[in-house]
Order: structure tokens, then sequence, then C-alpha cells
């Protein structure tokens, strides 16, 4: 019933979305466009989202480093809506999931940001601070890809909702 429902309200966008490709090249050029269109709107629409959402996380952990650096906060955001969006539309299951920074996130760069700047090796070299950054984002990426490999991942289905539900908010 409740996939009827679905089917009778967004009956056209969930074919177009859930076609095969090779189905979706097989149909007439009309249907074929409408297809593109809607995936382009999508794609247009959540980059608007993701932007609004990226833009000042960026912006509040390069300011850590001077007024100078929030230019290229601002150009590592749209570098990493670009990268992460492509890395996630080839490694995600389901085609609806959006992937963005959250503001915790921004919050525990912009600290270690500012704890590079006041350490000794990188009091002066702002651009050596910001390569330890990259270097400390990149680590992490690589230890979740380990933890979900190994299978450690799995370990969340015991945490309680109200604790996940924290985390997210």
């Amino acid at each position: 019933m409740k996939s009827r429902r679905f089917i009778a309200l967004f009956g056209r966008m969930a074919k177009a979305t859930t076609a095969p490709v090779g189905r979706t090249l097989a149909c007439s050029p009309a249907e074929r466009f409408s297809v593109w269109r809607g995936d382009v709107i999508a794609g247009l629409s959540t980059t608007f989202a993701v932007i609004s959402i990226c833009l000042p996380s960026g912006i509040l952990v390069f300011s850590s480093f001077g007024a100078d650096y929030v230019a290229r906060g601002a150009t590592a955001v749209l570098y990493a809506i670009v990268f992460g969006g492509a890395i996630t539309a080839l490694v995600a299951k389901s085609s609806f999931i959006v992937s963005s920074p959250r503001s915790q996130l921004a919050l525990v760069q912009a600290t270690l940001a500012i704890q590079l700047v006041s350490r000794e090796p990188f009091a002066g070299n702002f651009d050596l601070a910001v390569g330890a950054l990259a270097a400390s984002i990149c680590l992490a990426g690589i230890f979740q890809a380990l933890l979900a490999v190994t299978g450690v991942a799995r370990i969340i289905r015991y945490t309680p909702h109200t604790v996940l539900a924290g985390f997210a908010n």
C-alpha cells in the first residue's frame, strides 16, 4: 500500500531515478531528456543547499589562520563539494544520499587549526599548518574506511538511537 502511494505521488520521479542505465539509454529521446533534466535539476538544487552549509564551515576553519586565509577556505569548500559529491555518487549504495560537513566537525577542525598555529613548528608557517590540517582530515577518512572494511562499523547497531541523534544534531 505504501509503495503504491509513493508511486502515485512520485511515480515519474521514481521511475526516472530507479531506471537502470541501459533502460534509460534505450528509451525515446524525449524520455531520456526528461530523466537527464530531472537529474541535473536535482544535482543543482542539492549543490546550492550544500554550499550554504559548507561555506560557513570552511570560513570558520580557515579564519583561524588569519584574514588572508578566508578566501582559501572558500576555495577549499568548493573543491570539497565537487570532489566529495563525486565520490559520494560513486560509492553510495542509494541514490538519495547527500553528503556535507556538519558544524560540529568544523568546530573540531577550527580547534585543531588554532592548536596547530599556537605550537612551535607551525607558529610562523601557516601553509605548514594548513597541510597538517589537511593530512589529519585525510587520516580520519582513512581510519573510517579501515573501520568499515574490517567490519567494526557493525557495532553501531548496538548504540541507542538517542545517542546517535545527539551526535547527528
